[in-house]
């Protein structure tokens, strides 16, 4: 099962496996190991930053403008343009800022013009709602998603969860259509507890975008696991990758959706020229690219031209190197 040794049909060193070809006519790996027109389609999110570096510079694909896995631990010594090209992309080097202790007096710039969190609520209210029942509520829902420093504004701090005897303290369809990055994490659990709307799984991250160099971060409210969108060193959740990936697959054309990866793509060199969330999906979803597995793309009979476990790999000859790699992931 594992090494593809003493199999039923394998006798005497004598190889008759037959296994299944996963092959793109007219394109093969190179001296790396890496097919670099494999997954090239979906190449910033399907493939490692090895297979990227290698063919960036044997290829010139996958070349990114900036290389943010390459002495991340510096970050702090990079340009304005790198930190939000990498923070936005692969939630490094992010400001280490939380939500602002400032709550509802957090100056909000808007279009030029700036303002506490609650005057720009107030005015949100008053123009933009004026007449309506819940136009406090959705002051603030509208509010929060224009500035993210306003998140850290209470509903009730913000004047809106106190409606008289009898009411209810939020608007559960104020907002409802973004209710992820909209409502407060307190509203997020009244609300799914008495309307049923706005409800979770406290182990996994949201569906939708935490924002621009955010992350949803897991925090504990009203004796509830929740999810807030908050500014994060790095990836506090791996949400961006999440985000992208359940963005890729909800891309549909009629009513096929299409996969986020091609899982026969680059399949000979999966250990090393595929990303994590490329694995972990082929996994999941084609049991390819596990914990163990072993690709062996080839029809043949007959004594194998190298013996992939005995030696060390920086013994071995570059042909060996190459056919091991590229059938057994060893060597590579």
């Amino acid at each position: 099962d594992h090494h593809q040794l003493g199999c039923p049909g394998m006798a005497h060193g004598q190889w008759h496996a037959h296994t299944v070809v996963h092959t793109i006519m007219g394109h093969h790996a190179g001296h790396g190991g890496y097919d670099c027109d494999a997954g090239y389609s979906n190449w910033e999110h399907g493939w490692s930053y090895h297979k990227k570096t290698y063919c960036c510079e044997h290829e010139h694909k996958g070349c990114q403008p900036y290389h943010c896995h390459h002495h991340e631990e510096e970050h702090d010594t990079w340009s304005e343009d790198k930190r939000d090209y990498c923070c936005g992309h692969f939630q490094i080097a992010c400001a280490s800022t939380t939500l602002s202790p400032l709550g509802c007096d957090a100056p909000c710039t808007l279009h030029g013009d700036t303002s506490t969190c609650k005057q720009r609520i107030d005015w949100t209210m008053e123009h933009t709602f004026d007449g309506q029942e819940n136009a406090c509520n959705l002051a603030y829902s509208a509010v929060q998603v224009e500035c993210d420093v306003c998140r850290a504004c209470s509903i009730q701090e913000a004047g809106c969860g106190d409606q008289g005897p009898g009411s209810d303290p939020y608007d559960c369809n104020a907002a409802l259509g973004n209710w992820c990055r909209a409502w407060s994490p307190e509203k997020k659990v009244w609300c799914c507890q008495n309307e049923q709307k706005g409800c979770q799984n406290p182990d996994t991250p949201p569906d939708c975008d935490a924002g621009a160099g955010m992350v949803w971060k897991k925090v504990f409210v009203s004796n509830h696991w929740t999810w807030q969108a908050a500014h994060g060193t790095r990836c506090v959740v791996c949400n961006a990758c999440a985000v992208r990936f359940r963005q890729a697959v909800s891309a549909v054309s009629g009513s096929v959706m299409s996969k986020p990866y091609d899982c026969h793509a680059g399949l000979r060199n999966w250990g090393t020229g595929w990303s994590a969330p490329k694995k972990t999906w082929c996994c999941s979803h084609e049991q390819v690219g596990c914990p163990g597995y072993h690709y062996a793309g080839v029809h043949t009979h007959g004594n194998l031209p190298f013996d992939c476990f005995a030696g060390v790999t920086a013994g071995w000859s570059g042909g060996k190197k190459h056919f091991c790699c590229l059938h057994f992931d060893k060597g590579c």
